[in-house]
């Protein structure tokens, strides 16, 4: 059986990368177990605060009541509308008539809407 001999400059090299992955060891601290909480309450309170806030400013209770539908003429998008969840489809109707304005000219031959995605109105 042959022995193996490692070079010098390997074993340097080994030394060194052994000793860069030594350096982001988290030393044992007396007193503290595996499951310590290292969170003080004055931090913990400021992250509650923060994200009660966050929630209350980018959720507000009305966006679950309002949706934006769409508006077509001839299957083409011209323009959308915020209405409520709960309109009638007369009103998103007229809603989007209004809205089309000038955009809406010719003979309406019918007025289609898809409650909460859509409304369509096809014109001669």
């Amino acid at each position: 059986m042959a022995t193996k001999w490692v070079s010098l400059d390997k074993l340097r090299y080994a030394i060194s990368k052994i000793h860069t992955l030594l350096q982001g060891k988290v030393d044992k601290v007396d007193g503290k177990g595996l499951s310590a909480n290292d969170l003080t309450a004055a931090l913990k309170g400021n992250y509650d605060a923060a994200y009660t806030h966050s929630q209350a400013a980018h959720a507000p209770a009305a966006a679950e009541k309002n949706i934006i539908v769409g508006v077509q003429v001839n299957g083409k998008m011209r323009v959308t509308i915020k209405v409520s969840k709960d309109e009638t489809k007369e009103n998103v109707i007229n809603m989007a008539k209004e809205a089309l304005g000038d955009k809406l000219t010719g003979n309406i031959v019918k007025e289609i809407y898809v409650p909460g995605r859509i409304v369509n109105i096809v014109v001669k």
